[in-house]
């Protein structure tokens, strides 16, 4: 005859091991899962370098130049512009774009390059900086792509026929990025002054 209260006890202390060994289980599994996600979030999450914006590539000269994609309204074949007596250098003039009478400037002039000759491949980037909008004569509209900039680095000596006011930084292929809102800037500030007198 076998003993029921021997048995009983035995059980019972087997399943308290049981129960501690499972409790050790999850907290090492659970420990293993918490490494492992934070080895993959290590893995996946660009850091503020990396993390790419759409840019529009174009040509000003031999020179590759971008803006933010965020920053262009559209993309239109360059047309006939009428000329503002009295206004600043890089104004090229103001023409009707759906409608709206608009400012087209000679970004090269603008950003201090030789004045561009009109050509069949040239092209209006029309760009956009809170409510206000320009249109930027460009030699040559290339492609949209991503690119870091928070890797941007400053501008070369080789770059001082370029002003540097409205450069944001260079890419490591030597994509120079412009900045829309000083563009802007100075925009505003030399027809406002060109108005007043």
């Amino acid at each position: 005859m076998i003993e029921s209260a021997p048995l009983t006890n035995q059980c019972a202390q087997r399943g308290t091991e049981m129960n501690t060994t499972d409790s050790r289980d999850d907290d090492r599994l659970a420990t293993v899962y918490q490494q492992r996600a934070a080895r993959l979030a290590a893995r996946t999450a660009p850091s503020s370098s990396d993390a790419t914006t759409p840019v529009l590539l174009f040509k000003l000269a031999p020179e590759t130049y971008a803006v933010e994609l965020a920053s262009v309204t559209v993309v239109t074949p360059l047309t006939a512009c009428t000329p503002v007596p009295g206004g600043p250098p890089w104004l090229a003039g103001v023409m009707n774009l759906r409608g709206d009478v608009r400012s087209v400037i000679d970004l090269r002039q603008m950003i201090g390059l030789p004045s561009s000759d009109a050509s069949t491949s040239s092209h209006l980037v029309v760009l956009r900086h809170e409510e206000h909008l320009v249109c930027a004569h460009v030699d040559q509209v290339e492609r949209v792509t991503p690119i870091a900039l928070g890797s941007l680095a400053r501008p070369s000596e080789q770059m001082s026929n370029v002003d540097g006011r409205y450069v944001r930084g260079v890419t490591s292929d030597n994509v120079i990025v412009l900045d829309v809102p000083a563009l802007f800037r100075h925009f505003h500030l030399n027809t406002h002054r060109t108005g007043e007198t």
